[in-house]
């Protein structure tokens, strides 16, 4: 969805006077895309509190929705991730490593350590999660999700400044 029509529909979706304000909702387009499933969840989680909706509620929202380990998103990705990898060491170590972004098949057979052969297969078996660019560089599909794979990663437990600001 484009960022417009997902700002509008985030705008349009709050209950009788829980209106999201425009800034807000840019926001959360910003960081959660155009995903009318993503973004229904963070309206859902924001107007469930009374207004008015600031930076700091957006920034509880966040952490309610992906970095909990019972957040609703952060559940539905755990589900996903089980999904992908099964029990294979391989494919989650293939997803960990494209989660900090676009990498070459090389580069994923190195942190993956496995040769550029299996590398290949394991990037086949993830299937529609990976995504690969005009340039030779496989990325995840989802930004969201390549999110909440870095926060579940060992030392990420802290959200994502990205996410909550650097006011700090």
């Amino acid at each position: 969805m484009k960022a417009a029509d997902a700002q509008e529909m985030l705008q349009k979706s709050g209950p009788p006077g829980r209106t999201i304000p425009a800034t807000v909702a840019k926001q959360a387009v910003e960081i959660l895309g155009g995903n009318p499933f993503y973004l229904q969840l963070f309206g859902e989680v924001l107007t469930a509190d009374e207004p008015p909706y600031d930076v700091g509620l957006v920034r509880q929202v966040y952490s309610e929705l992906l970095f909990t380990r019972t957040g609703r998103l952060s559940l539905y990705f755990a589900r996903e991730f089980d999904r992908l990898v099964g029990s294979a060491a391989t494919l989650a170590a293939t997803l960990e490593a494209l989660a900090d972004g676009p990498l070459r098949t090389k580069e994923v057979a190195e942190h993956a350590g496995a040769s550029s052969g299996a590398a290949v297969r394991y990037l086949e078996r993830l299937g529609d999660a990976v995504i690969r660019g005009e340039d030779q560089r496989w990325s995840l599909v989802d930004p969201v999700f390549a999110m909440w794979l870095r926060w579940r990663q060992s030392g990420g437990t802290v959200v994502p400044m990205t996410v909550i600001g650097d006011e700090a």
